[in-house]
């Protein structure tokens, strides 16, 4: 864990994100990662998770995780997570590998949008609308909207696999949900309604 935690920190460093994901042995690095992630405790996925988050920052890092192979094996390794997969509201650990999921989804959305193609967005947009199903706690549910809405919002494939997904429903109960919310303590939108509201204007856009 240890040597996790300084990695974590070292590859948002120009200098240490080259060394590490330059190339074919970043890539290899990716891999691994996933798999000690696969097989690890809840605190050392939540660190591979914030570890491959923080990558993302440079050059070498989105190259090493954005070809196709390294997309596949992040976007079939997360939901397999268990605690990600149970619907329960989670215990503390199990909250923060969930909102470091979401947040190396968000990461990895933002650079997708950037430079893959349209079938890349599309296999995204599947894992971040189930995660959004199987979520209870706030902070991630707000960053996998923010995720879901960065992919959908220049691609009309990425949009229509939204709306196949059901996600439209989806996000109009989050709306409802904000709005009792809202109404219950007489306050103001919060970020999550604010992000929802517009997620919903997009996915109903002719």
């Amino acid at each position: 864990m240890a040597t996790l935690n300084m990695l974590r920190l070292s590859v948002l460093h120009t200098n240490a994100n080259e060394n590490l994901f330059q190339g074919d042995a970043g890539k290899t690095l990716v891999m691994r990662l996933l798999h000690l992630a696969s097989n690890g405790s809840v605190s050392v996925q939540a660190t591979v998770c914030m570890l491959l988050s923080n990558a993302l920052v440079h050059k070498d890092g989105q190259n090493a995780m954005t070809t196709k192979e390294q997309i596949d094996a992040i976007l079939t390794t997360l939901p397999e997570l268990e605690d990600v997969k149970k619907s329960a509201l989670p215990k503390k650990e199990s909250c923060t590998l969930r909102i470091a999921v979401a947040t190396l989804l968000l990461n990895l959305s933002v650079v997708i949008n950037k430079t893959e193609s349209g079938t890349a967005r599309c296999e995204c947009v599947n894992v971040v609308g189930t995660l959004l199903n199987n979520t209870n706690d706030p902070e991630s549910k707000f960053r996998l909207l923010v995720a879901l809405g960065t992919l959908i919002s220049e691609d009309d494939m990425a949009l229509a696999t939204a709306r196949s997904q059901g996600l439209f429903a989806l996000v109009n109960s989050f709306c409802l949900e904000q709005a009792s919310k809202r109404k219950d303590k007489d306050s103001e939108a919060t970020p999550t309604a604010s992000c929802a509201q517009h997620l919903l204007e997009m996915l109903s856009a002719k």
